[in-house]
């Protein structure tokens, strides 16, 4: 017999261990029982799509031609599948990338704002001056881009007295 103190603890247990379908309503435990062995039907799908999946494999290493001069239509199939499946991780992994890259560039302008605040407290900002290569959203970027990289600009950054 287990001791559970919160109502909660109970809720938190059938969270943690929802793949265990041999307790019953009141938490009692029944693994002794041999009537209760239902399994989730998201296993038992992933093991009916496995066993499909290794007989189409099988099937198609039966009924390839051994003759290497020309490719079979079951392994260009094969081939476009596996290069599809490629192409699609590789998308899922550029997505993720994508997710890192807007937090990355939020914090590098937020950085950037403060020190070109810090820096240059008096300087009047322009909209759009002659030519992009003069654009203010360029040494805004500078700094907090390069420390990424772990420049420190100490010589910008660092306060110095000046004995004029």
């Amino acid at each position: 017999m287990r001791i559970i103190s919160h109502t909660s603890q109970k809720d938190a247990n059938k969270r943690l261990y929802s793949y265990r379908n041999d307790r019953t309503d009141n938490n009692e435990d029944t693994t002794n029982d041999n009537g209760n062995k239902a399994q989730h039907p998201e296993f038992t799908a992933f093991i009916k799509a496995f066993f499909i999946a290794v007989l189409v494999m099988f099937s198609i290493f039966i009924m390839t031609d051994m003759n290497y001069n020309s490719i079979s239509v079951l392994e260009w199939i094969v081939s476009v599948w596996i290069i599809g499946d490629i192409i699609e991780e590789i998308f899922n992994l550029l997505m993720d990338l994508l997710y890192y890259l807007v937090i990355l560039v939020i914090l590098i302008f937020a950085a950037g704002t403060v020190y070109q605040a810090n820096i240059y407290p008096n300087h009047d900002v322009k909209p759009f001056p002659s030519g992009i290569e003069k654009w203010r959203i360029w040494t805004i970027l500078k700094i907090p881009y390069w420390q990424v990289y772990g420049e420190p600009f100490l010589d910008i950054l660092e306060g110095k007295h000046s004995k004029e």
